[in-house]
């Protein structure tokens, strides 16, 4: 039997049955999701890591400037997980990225090695959002909350919505099928990696008293992409 370095593009088990997850399906029909948009989420254990000394750090990042963006504002310091008083909170998020890596994509051991590029710490006041958009020149992005306010989300964008709205169908009530949006609810200690290409938003919460405050970052990789034989080879050291 021939082996293949790569895996194949095919898979070859069943895909995700959604008939039992809470939508009004016909019992007699099977309903299948493919191909799904893989967000994962972890929480942090509060006793690993000195939240004092991480606040010093948040604080003294929110001292030396912020930009305003579009309806809120980020961090002059565009490496805040290098600040050593953050080195845990790196290593939690570096640890996430790793998971998500081998058990998701699953590269072949020791072709690639993921590290974070860039990270900056957000405020949101209430009033303000977070406009939407995707992060270039990444692979995997992620997002940890500080702070988080009453009822908080995130809003992810389905990437294909405009090839599904091609031919317009008004739905008489909103699924995972027909559905161009999903709000995530966080809290704080929340990490969310997700791929950089999913649009994300965050509207304005009217019920918001508080600053959201959180930490984004950016990943990519070192190592082997592609395959020779396929004339697609990208080598990064």
């Amino acid at each position: 039997m021939k082996l293949f370095k790569h895996a194949p593009k095919k898979v070859f088990h069943a895909p995700t049955n959604v008939s039992n997850m809470g939508q009004p399906y016909d019992p007699k029909y099977d309903v299948f999701s493919l191909f799904p948009c893989t967000l994962i989420s972890v929480m942090r254990d509060t006793d690993s890591f000195d939240s004092t000394i991480e606040a010093e750090a948040f604080e003294e990042i929110i001292a030396s400037g912020m930009n305003k963006n579009i309806g809120n504002s980020n961090s002059k310091d565009l490496d805040v997980l290098s600040n050593k008083k953050l080195k845990h909170l790196k290593e939690h998020c570096q640890e996430a990225i790793d998971a998500y890596i081998s058990q998701i994509l699953t590269p072949v051991e020791g072709e690639l090695d993921f590290y974070i590029t860039q990270s900056w710490l957000n405020i949101t006041k209430p009033g303000e959002c977070h406009h939407g958009h995707f992060h270039t020149n990444s692979i995997l992005s992620g997002v940890y909350y500080i702070a988080t306010v009453e009822d908080d989300s995130i809003t992810f964008h389905d990437p294909n919505f405009k090839l599904k709205a091609m031919l317009k169908i008004n739905p008489s009530e909103a699924n995972i099928f027909n559905c161009n949006q999903s709000d995530f609810p966080v809290q704080n200690l929340q990490l969310l990696l997700f791929p950089s290409w999913m649009e994300h938003a965050v509207g304005i919460n009217e019920k918001a008293t508080t600053d959201r405050i959180s930490i984004s970052f950016n990943t990519f990789a070192r190592g082997n992409f592609g395959c020779p034989e396929e004339l697609n080879e990208l080598i990064l050291k």
